[in-house]
């Protein structure tokens, strides 16, 4: 075998196993431009007026129930609101276009999700707190006449007959993690997403980051009992891990041609 081919075939390999060994929670919070994909979303599949828009983004706050017991064994339940679509990043798109959040009297929608979480935590240095899911699942409802209530806790006044079903999510990788005193942590998901009824296209993988901003009833290093979380963050569409290996061996192959049109 040419010894400048096997160079860059393992060359290639070690670049996708970097890939596929990116760590459980990248390091990043919301804000920083990750390797996010334009998905589509079509408001008239819930009968509403507006027309289908491309979107990079969907800024969201949440508020989480949290019990932890000494083995660091956890369970989660909460429900997280969404206030604007963005595109580019971060640029919210006007409501009118959207239709999400309009002011009352308008036609218009509300997006909210509920999600419930499991996994295991261990005592970070300083007294914060490392974790991993194991589950993570989540579904997302559009608030057709915006009568649900998801101003206050962690979970909805009662999903409506109105609220339409438009995607689930379900965990890939992801994990959190809690740093002592106020407004602290982080966590991050990827989903495996099953868009539901039209609503949403184009979204194979989500990708969820969050900051927390107030943790309530953590009674000490390694220990929830029943601690309330709230923060922000958003959620992101990216590509399937196959598409990263896909794009990895078409460059392959693309230099390889290169190189036979070279010698030739």
């Amino acid at each position: 075998m040419n010894k400048q081919f096997s160079r860059t075939v393992l060359a290639h390999a070690a670049a996708l196993l970097a890939i596929v060994a990116m760590p459980a929670v990248a390091n990043h919070i919301p804000g920083e431009t990750l390797t996010g994909q334009p998905f589509t979303v079509n408001p008239t599949a819930v009968v509403e007026a507006q027309s289908s828009f491309q979107a990079l983004a969907i800024n969201f706050n949440y508020a989480a129930a949290v019990s932890q017991n000494a083995a660091g064994q956890f369970t989660e339940t909460g429900l997280a609101t969404f206030s604007t679509f963005n595109n580019p990043f971060n640029t919210p798109l006007s409501s009118t276009l959207t239709g999400l959040n309009l002011g009352p009297g308008t036609t218009g929608y509300n997006l909210y999700s509920t999600f419930t979480a499991s996994g295991t935590s261990t005592a970070a240095a300083g007294g914060g707190l490392n974790g991993v899911f194991s589950s993570f699942n989540v579904s997302f409802f559009v608030d057709r006449d915006r009568n649900t209530t998801t101003t206050t806790g962690t979970t909805p006044g009662g999903i409506t007959a109105d609220d339409v079903l438009v995607g689930t999510g379900s965990l890939l990788t992801g994990g959190f993690h809690v740093f002592p005193g106020l407004a602290n942590g982080d966590f991050a998901v990827r989903l495996a997403a099953s868009p539901v009824g039209g609503f949403f296209s184009g979204i194979p993988v989500i990708d969820i980051t969050g900051v927390n901003t107030t943790i309530l009833g953590v009674t000490g290093p390694g220990a929830f009992e029943n601690a309330t979380i709230l923060g922000s963050g958003n959620v992101q569409a990216i590509p399937e891990p196959e598409t990263y290996a896909l794009m990895m061996a078409g460059l392959g192959a693309m230099g390889f041609v290169a190189r036979r049109r070279k010698q030739a």
